[in-house]
């Protein structure tokens, strides 16, 4: 697996949000063997970070949204804490972790 995954600029049409949560979801998945059975679990370990531009505030919370239902936790860094040189108010990071749960669930 990986520890770190780094992606920009990836997020700004609708219909491909549902196939990015999917590719999310395989990078963070491990295989496991379990009495002669596969069972998929997310990596609890792996840490997607994520520049964003805003763009579509719709699109954006259903991304997150999607995220959210796939287990996924989402944390903002904090615009203080961007490099002061190159930060701008248009621009967010975020830090995208699985949690422990590997059933997705919906709200």
């Amino acid at each position: 697996g990986f520890d770190y995954i780094v992606a920009s600029d990836i997020i700004w049409l609708d219909h491909l949000l549902e196939p990015l949560v999917w590719t999310i979801q395989q990078i963070f998945k491990a295989r496991e063997m379990r009495c002669g059975q596969d069972e998929s679990m997310l990596l609890s370990g792996t840490t997607f970070i994520m520049a964003l531009e805003h763009r579509s505030l719709r699109v954006e919370e259903r991304f997150f949204s999607l995220l959210k239902e796939q287990h996924f936790q989402v944390t903002s860094l904090s615009w203080q804490d961007h490099h002061p040189t190159y930060r701008s108010q248009a621009i967010d990071i975020y830090y995208i972790t699985a949690t422990t749960s590997s059933s997705p669930t919906r709200t």
